[in-house]
């Protein structure tokens, strides 16, 4: 069997045991210090490591919000965060890790610029990729905070060809709702 044919049942088998829920509405996650409006009519799992949405399945589209420690390790660079680190030095950081991520090819960098989010002074990148299989590319934006000792992101991430389009005004909508509970 191919590489592709176990990707996509592992990644089936994964969404298809995470907890789903039909959401719409505000969403408060108190453990996490954020909250956001999500959309009508999107599916929610609650995972590991932050929120996850998604209206037409994972492989299409994804609105995720995520949260961790700034002195954590990152997955896929040597680059750490550091705490009152510019807004423009913390996007350098999530760039190279997204660029050092194995499973990412044929990065395209499209945009890195200041950006605010729940008030606070941080970055957005917009960039492209496609998987290590290279069949499908891929379009994302991220914003990015640092508050206290944590970094928040919510991204976006969908198929370039036709949904990145259509649901990236609704993303939009979802980041600017997005509020620190305790900033």
């Amino acid at each position: 069997m191919t590489k592709k044919y176990w990707l996509v049942l592992i990644l089936f088998f994964i969404t298809a045991c995470a907890p789903w829920a039909k959401v719409g509405g505000d969403y408060r996650e108190e453990s996490q210090n954020y909250s956001v409006t999500l959309p009508e009519g999107w599916m929610k799992s609650n995972t590991v490591d932050g929120l996850l949405v998604t209206r037409d399945g994972v492989l299409l589209q994804t609105i995720r919000v995520e949260r961790f420690k700034i002195d954590q390790d990152l997955k896929h660079t040597r680059k750490k965060y550091s705490q009152n680190m510019p807004p423009q030095e913390m996007a350098d950081v999530t760039i190279d890790n997204i660029k050092s991520d194995p499973l990412i090819t044929n990065f395209k960098l499209l945009e890195s610029s200041p950006a605010t989010l729940s008030g606070i002074p941080g970055s957005k990148i917009v960039y492209e990729f496609k998987t290590k299989e290279g069949q499908l590319r891929f379009k994302c934006i991220h914003y990015g905070i640092m508050s206290g000792e944590w970094i928040y992101g919510i991204r976006y991430v969908a198929a370039a060809r036709h949904y990145f389009d259509k649901d990236v005004q609704t993303f939009e909508t979802v980041s600017q709702s997005f509020r620190l509970l305790k900033p």
